[in-house]
């Protein structure tokens, strides 16, 4: 910890083994991992339409920070975070 704020360890391996981060090998990882396969699906599809456009008109991140999700592993951020 810094100043009160997580230092996230490289590539998440600590936080994996916490349980934070779950690694999914498919855009549709399944209820095993607490996730909303369609919903993530969706996500993907409209972040990666927004970089294509060049515009995140949902989070408004700038167009240089955008780049396309593409092959997996995907790694989504886990409900079990202690905050």
């Amino acid at each position: 910890m810094i100043h009160g704020i997580y230092e996230w360890s490289r590539e998440n391996r600590e936080e994996m083994k916490k349980g934070w981060v779950l690694q999914a090998d498919t855009s549709r990882p399944g209820r095993e991992n607490r996730v909303d396969s369609l919903g993530l699906e969706e996500t993907v599809r409209n972040f990666n339409r927004a970089c294509g456009e060049g515009k995140d008109s949902e989070f408004g991140r700038a167009k240089e920070s955008l780049a396309p999700l593409g092959s997996p592993p995907f790694m989504l951020l886990s409900w079990a975070l202690p905050w």
